[in-house]
């Protein structure tokens, strides 16, 4: 019988275990290679380094630095490979020089170059980046370069390839997210030539796709026993070393494929997706390169005739704007490609931000920075919303998002849901104010698909509005470490065109998608509020540093913008405005809000990076700051004197308080001089005053005019019994005209009368008093950082070791108390408060130090109020949300951590508590327990996440009426954005300037004044806060012309929007504006 032909084929018993796994044993990359047809896709002949062949050195620049191509080509000394060599450590970069000669006997054969330093590295030919390799055993290896697809005779190439010691998902010791090992060499497992058989190549990706079909699809349907018995047969035909066999086995596939879906199939569009994380388990440094690398294949494979129809896309303009920075020929590609339509910008953002954290503004410059970088680059603006990978996404967003001229949305975060299944995969997301977007989450539910049968098969499965529209979207490619597709997936999608028995795909942008998508909108289901993510909860509390920086650097950037906007129009001279000083520090704070930098669950590398960062936005804004006050205050008359060294404090008589926000102001403040003789001193020998500012204005006045407040409108701190509290002993008091605060010995809070309403604020039945520390078990399943569950109420940890309070000041401008607390029995964790209650206001202040030590636990203050409330009511982005504090649902309970804002406020009718805060996010509310979750100790991926020294400001501000009459929003503002008090040369007594702009109702805030993008207008947002309709006048005291409404990236509205009102100035009466509820408005005044 000759050789591969047998006399007679017996019919074998059916077993469907068996076959499928002779099939996968038949191109298995890890079992017999020797006789499968994946070890025929190289020659057995190989040549290896030392070879006469290829020839390689090695270069490492100082201290393993990273450096780009252009020092390497001036500054490198190359070194021969020695044999088993070791590189490293962790982090460090070496370059190696391949010198290739293909043998005489491979003319005309594809050569490919292989190579595996267990670890990233990178393929540059001629200063150009090549491609992106990445070592190792797993399904993201990606280890040949072709260098030709046919050889000349001895036909030579060199190119350099830098290698990078760390791996796709960084170097975490022991496991993925942990910790970064620092001290991991690698060695140069794989550097070849080898011979490349197309033909094996080809022929296994046919069997791959019927195999699998057999696999995946079930054995009790037709078509999934057919791909069965064909994949046998593909088996039985093919012997993987005779290459003569491999056509018959060839047309077994083309036969079974070959049968295509009828009209109403589901179809899939298909477009290859790297997502990269800005940074995560590796610094940012590391990861502009791991853009370069992950963009540089994708055109790569762009280039290859077989692939012409594949389309890439790519979000996060700092991304791009490292590629043009870094690699700037890579750059122009990825210009010429995307006008080719091939390689897409997407999501509009400046990164993929976290969509809890950030303010309404920062959500706004997101969008201004990203679409006007891919405007000006790429010439168009990105038209998808494109944020896979983020905890949970705002109630404000929709409307921010056709702001910024995008109407559709994708992600697929709410697949990893704890508790409750997503209901939809297409649908219509509607945020607060009645905006919708069209939304979609791919039913394969990742964004890293491999393209395989079995997420083609949970596709159709898995997608949950077949009823209503028929089309879906498969996003492919390695990612959150980048790499992006692989040739491997570009072949099995090439076979999944139109195959009866799987959806039909196609290569399609994702715009393309939406739009098909779009006509069906008419069927769509509603989802209308926050999309919050059932996991991840902790994140609104870990690494309480950045949260800090984060909150700090929006009000400092918001101030600026403000002060500068005042000064350059009231000069005249747009020249003062530091716009590229703003920019520079808006696009560090922006880029601090990427999805696992502001949560906290990056490694500690990150972490020194951002706090760099923050430091630097602390130090050059408060500079510029000190600049635009100085200016403000050269506007005004000066002393007589004011000609000699005016800035000397120990001259000024005056002093100019400058109000930032929205809403007027009379406060207790810190003096930056001393009268004469002070109303009162306070605990750190600055001198108290009252100052009065109009909104958005300042006020100049002489420290002379201040005087003590009356008898009964003074603030007192004492001792005292307080038979009320059910304590006895000593309490400590602090008293004004609106409450009384009653403290026990540990500086818990027993009572919170409230005069004026005559009732108790504080829940005194309750098992704990208010102002309680609580230390919870906070141990996860596994996302460490990422994680807290609601079992940790369950297992809590003792407080209150030592304990002191202490009267600071007694008034009468402001009353004090000092509270220590020891946290353990060892005094490594303690917190310091300085409890102050003002002569002004009812809102008791908690000025709170704490060093932190601890593993594993989270630390919360807790108050306990005299509410019933089935629902608490918490500040997000441009607005507010209602959460509930019960558990009468899944979907109830799985909020027990929930994400706010400067403040929360738990309202019953007439009467409500507000709690406030100037840095933290997190909060949740069982029953009428309030708590505010203030620091985490997670371990992984950063062992010293949270710990050291922290200081942080919360308040509780009890009040008559709802929230909106009882001016919370205002009081939450007042709290994060201090009064600006300096002194001053200034002749007058007193003198008010301002509001400089204003509104007719505070249900509209006015939230930001800035300085136009394109020219020296000033642009002023505006939104609705209370949730209501209300027509406002808008009026300033600068001389406009004009006002124009314009949408969040400074363009006019059409003239048919509604929100359209572009008009001549009355400097009289102002210009009207039509709000409804949360609506955004962004007002252009030309001058």
């Amino acid at each position: 019988v000759p050789y591969g032909m047998q006399a007679h084929r017996p019919v074998v018993n059916k077993h469907v275990a068996v076959t499928q796994e002779r099939a996968e044993k038949f191109v298995s990359r890890l079992y017999w290679q020797d006789v499968n047809l994946h070890g025929q896709l190289y020659d057995t002949v190989k040549h290896n380094v030392g070879s006469p062949y290829l020839q390689l050195e090695v270069y490492q620049p100082p201290e393993g630095a990273r450096v780009p191509y252009s020092y390497i080509a001036e500054h490198a000394k190359w070194k021969t490979v020695e044999k088993d060599a070791s590189y490293g450590p962790s982090w460090a970069t070496y370059w190696f020089k391949a010198q290739i000669t293909v043998p005489k006997e491979w003319e005309g054969k594809e050569v490919h170059f292989l190579w595996d330093s267990g670890c990233e590295a990178a393929i540059w030919e001629n200063g150009v980046m090549q491609q992106g390799l990445t070592g190792g055993d797993g399904v993201d290896r990606r280890a040949e370069y072709i260098l030709t697809r046919t050889a000349g005779k001895e036909e030579q190439f060199n190119f350099l390839i830098e290698m990078a010691c760390n791996g796709m998902f960084g170097l975490g010791s022991g496991g993925m997210i942990m910790s970064p090992d620092p001290s991991r060499y690698f060695t140069i497992k794989l550097a070849s030539i080898a011979v490349f058989n197309r033909d094996a190549w080809d022929l296994m990706w046919d069997f791959v796709i019927v195999s699998d079909m057999g696999k995946y699809m079930s054995d009790e349907t037709p078509r999934g026993a057919q791909a069965m018995w064909a994949a046998n047969q593909m088996v039985n035909t093919c012997y993987p070393r005779d290459h003569a066999t491999y056509p018959a086995a060839r047309e077994i596939a083309a036969k079974f494929l070959s049968s295509k879906n009828g009209e109403s199939v589901h179809r899939i569009s298909a477009v290859g997706h790297c997502h990269i994380d800005t940074a995560w388990l590796w610094p940012y440094a590391e990861t502009r390169r791991k853009c370069g690398r992950s963009f540089a294949t994708a055109l790569r494979y762009m280039d290859m005739p077989e692939y012409s129809d594949y389309k890439f896309v790519a979000s996060q303009a700092v991304q791009h704007e490292w590629v043009k920075q870094d690699y700037p020929l890579l750059f122009a590609r990825m210009q010429e490609m995307s006008a080719k339509g091939r390689f897409l910008p997407v999501g509009g953002t400046w990164v993929e931000m976290d969509c809890n954290i950030p303010s309404g503004e920062s959500f706004v410059r997101q969008f201004l920075l990203g679409q006007r970088f891919f405007k000006k680059e790429y010439g168009e603006y990105s038209n998808v919303f494109w944020l896979p990978d983020t905890f949970g996404y705002s109630a404000q967003l929709p409307q921010i998002v056709k702001a910024a001229g995008i109407r559709f949305f994708l992600t697929q975060k709410l697949s990893w849901n704890l508790y409750n299944k997503f209901p939809h995969s297409t649908f219509i997301w509607e945020g607060i104010d009645g905006s919708q977007v069209l939304a979609h989450f791919p039913p394969a539910d990742t964004y890293n698909a491999q393209c395989s049968v079995e997420e083609m098969v949970k596709s159709l499965k898995n997608f949950k509005d077949k009823d209503r529209t028929n089309v879906s979207l498969l996003l492919f490619g390695h990612g959150d470490g980048g790499g992006g597709p692989q040739m491997e997936m570009l072949e099995r999608l090439k076979r999944f065109k139109d195959v009866d028995g799987m959806p039909r795909v196609e290569f399609e942008s994702p715009y393309d998608f939406f739009v098909k998508a779009e006509k069906d909108k008419g069927n769509l289901l509603t989802w209308i509020g926050e999309l919050y993510f059932e996991l991840h909860n902790g994140t609104y509390t870990s690494q309480a540093r950045s949260k800090a920086g984060n909150r700090y650097g929006e009000v400092l950037l918001h101030d600026l913008e403000f002060l500068y906007s005042l000064v350059a129009s009231i000069k005249n001279d747009w020249s003062v405005y530091p716009y590229e000083a703003i920019l520079s520090l808006w696009k560090l704070l922006l880029l601090n809000q990427f999805h696992d930098v502001i949560p906290g669950s990056s490694i500690g590398l990150v972490y020194e990076d951002a706090e760099r960062y923050y430091a630097y936005i602390k130090n050059e804004g408060e500079r510029l700051r000190e600049t635009a006050l100085s200016l403000l205050a050269e506007h005004q008359p000066a002393s007589s004197d004011s000609g000699e060294k005016e800035s000397e404090t120990s001259r000024a008589t005056s002093i100019i308080a400058v109000n930032t926000i929205d809403c007027a102001r009379s406060e207790v403040v810190e003096l930056p001089i001393s009268p004469a003789q002070a109303v009162q001193v306070g605990y750190n020998h600055h001198p108290l005053g009252v100052v009065t500012t109009p909104p958005l204005g300042y006020q100049v006045e002489s420290v002379s005019s201040q005087s003590a407040p009356a008898s009964g409108d003074a603030v007192t701190a004492y001792e005292a019994e307080e038979p009320s509290t059910g304590k006895s002993g000593k309490h400590y008091i602090l008293e004004n005209k609106f409450v009384k605060a009653v403290f026990g010995v540990t500086g818990h809070l027993y009572s919170l009368w409230d005069k004026q309403a005559q009732r108790e604020v504080i829940d005194i039945t309750a098992q704990t008093p208010a102002n309680n520390f609580i230390k919870l078990d906070d141990v996860p399943f596994f996302w460490d950082a990422w994680d807290t569950f609601i079992y940790s109420y369950q297992k809590t940890h003792q407080l209150y070791h030592n304990a002191a309070v202490q009267v600071l000041e007694k008034g009468p401008l402001r009353a004090m108390l000092l509270v220590t607390v020891s946290l353990d029995s060892q005094g490594k964790n303690n917190i310091v408060q300085r409890i102050s209650l003002n002569a002004l206001s009812p809102r008791l202040d908690f000025d709170t130090e704490v060093e932190w030590h601890e593993n594993r636990r989270f630390l919360k203050v807790e108050f306990p109020l005299n509410i019933r409330a089935s629902r608490a009511t918490y500040e997000i982005q441009f607005g507010h949300a209602t959460r509930p504090t019960h558990s009468n649902t899944s979907w109830d309970m799985a909020q027990f951590e929930v994400c706010g804002h400067k403040w929360a406020d738990l309202y019953e009718y007439d009467y409500g508590v507000a709690l406030l805060n100037d840095c933290k996010y997190g909060y949740s509310c069982q029953d009428n327990v309030l708590r505010l979750s203030l620091l985490r100790s997670p371990k992984e991926p950063d062992p010293q996440c949270d710990m050291g020294h922290h200081r942080f400001l919360y308040a509780l501000y009890p009040h008559q009426g709802t929230l909106q009459q009882a001016g919370v929003i205002q009081q939450g503002m007042r709290l994060n954005a201090p009064l600006l008090v300096r002194p001053s040369h200034h002749q007058q007594q007193q003198q008010q300037h301002g509001p400089v702009f204003s509104v007719s109702h505070e249900s509209v805030v006015i939230d930001t004044v800035k300085k136009a993008e394109d020219s020296n207008d000033i642009i002023v947002r505006l939104y609705e806060a209370f949730g209501g309709r209300r027509t406002v006048m808008f009026k300033t005291s600068l001389p406009i012309k004009s006002t124009t409404i314009c949408d969040g990236l400074e363009h006019p509205l059409p003239g048919n929007h509604p929100s359209s009102n572009n008009a001549s100035y009355d400097a009289t009466h102002g210009v009207a504006l039509a709000f409804t509820p949360f609506h955004i408005l962004t007002l252009k005044l030309q001058f």
